[in-house]
């Protein structure tokens, strides 16, 4: 089941940052992988931290606004960095799709959390680490 639902994430993350950005469908995908790389790598760093409570403050958010959390601006601000390194986009374009692809990706974690329990749920969305399913998602 949570296969199925994470390929029906990435599909709609897929025409949603084609249809909004303007990207070729291979550097939307690649795109899409590259937000699952640096969600993955914001999470582990802040586990390594211990900072357990802002990353349940994140995936416990109830469709507030994602941005305001400091993770999100962190997974955006390394998202848009590899945008631009490893894809060549301007910055411009990579906060264009960074603006599209984190907000979904933090809405789908964040519901999968409410509706499976809580830290029991997201230590099984997320595989053997936080990052892991985010990381393996984007991948599929």
């Amino acid at each position: 089941m949570i296969d199925n639902l994470l390929t029906e994430l990435k599909g709609a993350l897929r025409q949603d940052v084609k249809q909004k950005t303007g990207l070729e469908q291979d550097k939307a995908d690649q795109a899409i992988e590259l937000a699952g790389q640096s969600a993955k790598e914001v999470a582990e760093e802040e586990v390594s931290r211990g900072n357990i409570q802002g990353l349940m403050q994140l995936v416990g958010n109830k469709g507030g606004e994602t941005h305001a959390n400091p993770l999100v601006s962190k997974i955006g601000a390394n998202f848009v960095g590899k945008l631009v390194s490893q894809l060549g986009l301007t910055p411009e374009v990579a906060k264009q799709v960074e603006g599209v692809v984190v907000p979904l990706m933090v809405r789908f974690v964040s519901q999968r959390f409410q509706e499976g329990g809580g830290m029991g749920a997201l230590s099984s969305l997320m595989g053997g680490g936080l990052g892991g399913m985010l990381g393996g998602f984007f991948k599929k």
